[in-house]
């Protein structure tokens, strides 16, 4: 004669599923998340690359518009390269290469896309730095980039 199913029976079995499905379910969840990571970080390298030039960009123009404010300190006047239109920081554009490369310990900043991101040490040859300067009526001096990534306006106003 068999032995009739008690209740007690019934709940283990209940609950035994009911961890069984909730291993299940954090299973799950945890390989979505690495999945999701994974994707994230090696689907789209190129918003990532992106965002570490326009970061170097920032950098750059902050760097620039430093200097520049250091020379009008020392001289009490912009360098001559500097007009209220922005103009490309280069050799035939707003060059002020030579006044404020003594201000620059490694030398003018470039664009990443420009000569790989070299810094401009050498004012006498032709140079281009992706970057472009400009001064407004009141004095401020605004750096920009012009070849920023992802649709972003990178500029800054000292």
């Amino acid at each position: 004669m068999d032995k009739p199913t008690t209740s007690k029976h019934k709940k283990i079995s209940i609950l035994n599923i009911i961890y069984l499905l909730a291993f299940f379910a954090l299973a799950i969840f945890i390989h979505t998340l690495i999945n999701y990571i994974f994707v994230t970080i090696t689907v789209n390298p190129s918003k990532h690359f992106a965002q570490a030039n326009n970061a170097h960009r920032r950098n750059d123009i902050s760097k620039i518009t430093y200097a520049v404010q250091q020379y009008r300190n020392k001289t009490g006047s912009l360098p001559k390269g500097v007009a209220s239109e922005p103009k490309e920081i280069s050799k035939y554009g707003a060059d002020i290469c030579d006044d404020i490369i003594s201000l620059m310990n490694e030398g003018i900043p470039a664009d990443p896309r420009i000569k790989k991101g070299q810094p401009i040490s050498n004012c006498n040859s032709p140079y281009k730095t992706g970057y472009a300067i400009s001064v407004d009526s009141y004095g401020k001096i605004t750096a920009s980039a012009l070849k920023a990534e992802l649709d972003e306006d990178i500029f800054i106003t000292r």
